[in-house]
This record gives C-alpha cells, sequence and structure tokens, in this order.
C-alpha cells in the first residue's frame, strides 16, 4: 500500500491509464479511448490528482471511487474530477463491455488558456457534492465528436500549432460541459435551497475551500483561513454560511475526515503515524475527532 497519497500529474496518470498523446503535449495532457475496463486495473490503488480528470462513459457501466465515495458512470454520463481529488476506479464492478474516454487536463494547460473554473462552474459546490453529469442525447453527440477531434489532434504531431489547436478544442469542451453541467442541476432541481448568496459570497467560499483543500493537514483554525484571504474569521464565517448553509470548521472537519479515511484505507501507517500527519497533538485528541464525526474508532474504520 501507499505510506502516503503524493499528488500526480499528468504525466504519472499516463503510466495508470495507456494515452496515445504527441510528446509535446504529454505534461499536460492526455486523452485515451478504452475499451477494456480492466485497463484501468492500476487505479485499484487510490491516487490523488492535481489536475481535470474527465471519464466520459460510451457504453456499459463504469465504477469509480472520488474521496471515498462510489459513483456509477452509466453510458452518456460524465464524471468530473477536480485538482486533488483522490481517485480509485473498481474494474471487477464494471460490466465487461464497457467503453470509455478518459481525458486529463493541468491546471497550467487550462490556466494558459485563461479558463476561469470557479467562475465558469458557477455551482462548483454541486461538483464537491456530486461530479456526475448526464447530457441529453443531442449534447451526448456534440460531445462525442468533440472528443474524437481531440483524439485526432493530440495523435497528429508534436508542431506548436498542433498544441494550441488542442489546448483551443479542449477549453471549448470545458465550456460546452459547463453548459451541460447548468442544465443538468436545473432540470433536476438541485439548486441549494438555503439562503440567497451573492457572487462575492460564492467567491469567497471558492477562495477559502481552495485554501482548505491546501492546508486542511496543518491548519484547522478559522483565524488561519481568514488572515489568509484578508477578512475576519466573523465575516469568513458569515459568508461561508450563506453560501452552503455549513460552518467553516464543518468544511475543514470533512476534509480533515476525507483524508483520516484514506490513511486509515490505503496504507499501512501506524494510527500514531497519521496522527503527525494530520497535524493532531495527540492520539487521543484524533480518536474523539474521527469518532465523533464517523461513530467509530480509527481502528474499528480500519477493520
Amino acid at each position: 500500500m501507499n505510506a502516503d497519497l503524493h499528488e500526480i500529474g499528468v504525466k504519472e496518470v499516463q503510466r495508470i491509464i495507456p494515452a496515445k498523446v504527441a510528446d509535446n503535449l504529454s505534461d499536460d495532457f492526455f486523452i485515451a479511448e478504452i475499451n477494456d475496463v480492466e485497463e484501468l486495473g492500476k487505479l485499484r490503488e487510490p491516487h490523488r490528482f492535481g489536475g481535470y480528470l474527465i471519464f466520459y462513459c460510451v457504453e456499459g457501466e463504469l465504477s469509480i471511487e472520488i474521496n471515498l465515495k462510489h459513483y456509477i458512470i452509466t453510458e452518456g454520463a460524465i464524471l468530473l474530477s477536480i485538482p486533488g481529488n483522490i481517485v480509485c476506479s473498481f474494474p471487477e464492478e464494471s460490466r465487461k463491455k464497457c467503453k470509455f474516454v478518459a481525458l486529463a487536463a493541468s491546471k497550467e494547460l487550462l490556466t494558459q488558456g485563461r479558463v476561469d473554473f470557479p467562475h465558469l462552474f458557477n455551482e462548483s459546490l454541486n461538483i464537491i457534492n456530486d461530479p456526475c453529469i448526464h447530457p441529453d442525447q443531442e449534447d451526448v453527440g456534440i460531445l462525442d465528436r468533440y472528443l474524437r477531434l481531440i483524439y485526432k489532434l493530440s495523435t497528429r504531431g508534436g508542431s506548436i500549432a498542433i498544441r494550441e489547436a488542442v489546448s483551443s478544442v479542449l477549453i471549448s469542451v470545458f465550456y460546452f460541459i459547463s453548459d451541460i453541467w447548468k442544465k443538468d442541476i436545473q432540470n433536476a432541481e438541485r439548486r441549494p435551497k438555503g439562503p440567497p448568496s451573492t457572487s462575492r459570497s460564492k467567491l469567497v467560499f471558492e477562495n477559502f475551500i481552495k485554501l482548505v483543500g491546501e492546508y486542511h493537514t496543518v491548519e484547522r483554525n478559522m483565524a488561519f483561513y481568514a488572515g489568509k484571504l484578508g477578512l475576519t474569521p466573523k465575516y469568513l464565517s458569515k459568508q461561508i454560511k450563506q453560501v452552503t448553509g455549513r460552518s467553516g470548521p464543518d468544511w475543514i472537519d470533512s476534509f480533515v475526515i476525507v483524508e483520516a479515511k484514506n490513511f486509515l484505507k490505503y496504507s499501512d501507517l501506524p494510527v500514531k503515524e497519521i496522527v503527525k500527519k494530520l497535524n493532531f497533538t495527540n492520539s487521543s485528541v484524533f480518536h474523539k475527532f474521527f469518532k465523533a464525526h464517523t461513530g467509530m474508532t480509527p481502528s474499528e474504520y480500519r477493520r
């Protein structure tokens, strides 16, 4: 097992999922058409991916775990994983004839294309809660043509022009998927039912979540995050509550619990080492924290 789940990039993902991509794209992007779900066998071990990852199911069903939550991607559906997520696959639970497209892009590639992801996916809170997207038949056809074009371009050669072409089409795909995502939310009536929030509040929350994703293993104090954002803890807490209906400490604790569960499930580290990695003062404090949030002790969960 992995002693630690260090973040991997696109280059490392290509060692897990076979892809045929021109050399000058290999650090920032890849796309793979996969006809045998067993090719995802290496993803049975969890990997924290630092970029954006899309799985598009063409036929059958694909079983994927994101941050310990299990998803079944059915035919025509999309799963979108954002940077920092821990991804694990279950090939044996998928249908034998499963066919899908896997696409990965680094944060750097999309930043160069000036994609403002939080703005593009203005319901990104929902992406954290449920990353599955369900296009209608017309959108599936358009998406299929987009992905085939990207695949052909990415295997064509290594010129700068081809790199720019791939980057441009890829950015277009993200815009298109964001439109599908918004329609999906509207059709399923999944918008948050809490009090209305302003765009300013949403921006504060998005920035807060980015910081929590980066620092939750070392900082659980709201004052730390408020200081990073140049806000008072009281104001930050109010904005988070207004957008999500949950408190700031609740969000921080959720990230810490996912991290703790992954260490317990996917590593052989002694609990005392996990306590150090998550910056708890001692094992007793960690045990109380974990049981309060899960109803189990760390040892019970590991078993």
